[in-house]
This record gives structure tokens, C-alpha cells and sequence, in this order.
């Protein structure tokens, strides 16, 4: 394992996690609202 990062993987990596909660964010939003149906 590299400890070092390049700040463009840095960044890759932080944006894939952004990605990645939005999309479990959304996915809860919307079990919600077809539950509550």
C-alpha cells in the first residue's frame, strides 16, 4: 500500500464517494416515498 496519493487520485477517489452516498441517499428518498404510498 502506497501511503503517498497523487491529488488527482485524491480526487478521483472523492468524487467516486460523493457518487456513491448521493446514490444511497437517492435510493433511501425513494423506498421512502414507496413506502409511504
Amino acid at each position: 500500500m502506497q501511503k503517498k496519493r497523487t491529488e488527482r487520485q485524491d480526487i478521483l477517489i472523492k468524487k467516486c464517494d460523493n457518487i456513491i452516498k448521493n446514490h444511497i441517499y437517492n435510493m433511501q428518498i425513494i423506498t421512502f416515498i414507496t413506502i409511504s404510498r
